[in-house]
């Protein structure tokens, strides 16, 4: 739970970064991306019985985490809640 806290921190600021330079949808994408291949990671080290490859898919997977919690975040609006 640990690493997916800190796939989440390290996600938003990657995200953030994507998304000033390319865009938004480049920044979700990415996201979005990141996440697919650490749910992947992760059921792939489940089969596998390797936990070094679970962690890593734990830590990737909280990066897709960080984008999906954003609406929460945002108010219908469009601004900041």
């Amino acid at each position: 739970m640990a690493l997916l806290v800190l796939g989440s921190g390290i996600g938003a600021l990657v995200v953030t970064r994507i998304m000033n330079l390319a865009g938004r949808r480049a920044g979700l994408t990415t996201a979005h991306l990141c996440g697919a291949a650490g749910a992947s990671l992760s059921v792939a080290a489940a089969g596998l019985r390797d936990w070094p490859l679970l962690l890593a898919g734990c830590t990737l997977l909280g990066c897709g985490n960080a984008v999906v919690m954003l609406p929460r975040r945002i108010s219908p609006s469009g601004g900041a809640a």
